[in-house]
């Protein structure tokens, strides 16, 4: 039996033997950087350490620096990510001094008091970019130090699930956007929190940029035509409906203002929409009118035995993570309330913005590029002075 290794073909016990000796090397790598970044002496007067790359010890001798290791440890990505991890502190260290300039371009949005995505600042006036379909109701910024910022929704790109946010504060700093439209298979990407030295986690892009088809939305109902209207017969349990409080008997009287005469209406306007949306459903119940906001969810979002526990594992995803023109998929695990924020390659450039979290291990992200055309569409005059990629990160 034959085993096929980086094109060539090997039998087992010599497949072992390689990976034995790559192993063996990182373990070295690392307990060489492990001794000589205990040795080192520690600036703790600030949360961000400087880099010490290139820095000489007391005793006239190199000293091994984070960036040195993850140096090393970029040539060959695939035994750090299945021996290390890709979230694990050295690797996570390593990119303290790129996300230097990145860190405080970030800032939690928050509805009804509760953080539904990261925000990434584009000009140092109060303009904001996050993820649209998070922003169900009024929404707020909430800087490090406890300063809130109501946020107003100035233009919304529903094909990207975008949003341009504005708050009255000044003197902000704004990420400085490469002109990416591509980001090679295999890159490493770390995405940035608010403030903080080390990155929220850190990923690899796993599939070229491309377009995502659209997943059919659902509402979670069964309709019957009565002579009172439109009656809502059963409700899919923990589905949107379910979770918006719409019942059984409830007549469905309006969908987004917009009358509704037969089931055939409700179901043609639903499947014009995404899921992620939120559609406005009027009922009434016995002689009261009640108005709700469902959020679709997705087909194979119907709670089966299987679907419950294939959640259990992969834990929350975003609702909007589908129907995109191009996004790069990368495997970063963030939680849905962690998108909107930018994406930083190794060499410091922003070449993106988190925009989902798609599955077990697939994130989405809007390319660079598509982030400029959006502001130059709806901030055009933040083209020529914040979008400006600077000499360090052109290529």
């Amino acid at each position: 039996m034959q085993t096929t290794i980086d094109g060539f073909n090997h039998k087992p016990s010599i497949r072992l033997g390689l990976w034995t000796c790559r192993l063996s090397v990182l373990g070295a790598i690392c307990l060489s950087f492990v001794t000589a970044y205990a040795a080192e002496p520690r600036d703790t007067s600030s949360p961000s350490r400087q880099s010490r790359e290139g820095n000489q010890s007391n005793t006239g001798k190199s000293s091994t620096s984070l960036s040195d290791l993850f140096h090393l440890l970029r040539q060959d990505m695939m035994p750090v990510a299945t021996t290390v991890g890709k979230n694990h502190e050295l690797v996570k260290h390593s990119f303290e001094p790129i996300l230097d300039q990145v860190k405080n371009s970030v800032v939690p949005v928050y509805v009804d008091d509760e953080q539904v995505a990261l925000a990434t600042v584009v000009a140092p006036s109060g303009w904001l970019l996050t993820k649209s379909s998070e922003l169900t109701g009024a929404a707020e910024c909430r800087f490090a130090g406890g300063k809130t910022y109501a946020a107003r929704i100035v233009a919304r790109d529903t094909d990207q699930d975008v949003a341009l946010l504005k708050i009255e504060a000044e003197h902000l700093v704004p990420v400085q956007l490469s002109d990416a439209d591509h980001v090679p298979v295999g890159s490493w990407l770390a995405s940035p929190a608010m403030g903080a030295a080390e990155p929220l986690v850190v990923g690899m892009v796993s599939v070229a940029a491309r377009a995502i088809p659209r997943h059919e939305a659902i509402l979670g109902i069964q309709l019957t035509e009565a002579t009172d209207g439109v009656k809502v017969q059963f409700v899919v349990p923990d589905s949107a409906a379910d979770e918006a409080g719409i019942q059984p008997d409830d007549i469905v009287v309006s969908l987004d203002d917009t009358k509704v005469s037969s089931s055939d209406a409700i179901i043609r306007t639903i499947r014009e929409m995404r899921a992620g949306d939120v559609v406005r459903v009027q009922v009434r119940r016995g002689t009261e009118t009640i108005d709700l906001r469902p959020r679709l969810g997705r087909m194979s979002d119907l709670l089966t035995q299987e679907h419950v526990a294939y959640k259990e594992v992969v834990g929350k995803l975003s609702t909007r993570r589908s129907d995109f023109p191009r996004v790069i998929q990368h495997d970063t695990i963030l939680d849905p309330n962690e998108c909107g924020g930018p994406i930083v390659d190794t060499t410091g450039r922003v070449v993106g913005m988190n925009i989902a979290r798609a599955d077990r291990t697939a994130s989405y992200a809007l390319t660079a590029r598509t982030m400029r055309q959006f502001l130059t569409r709806h901030l055009p005059g933040v083209k020529s002075t914040q979008l400006k990629v600077p000499a360090s990160q052109a290529r």
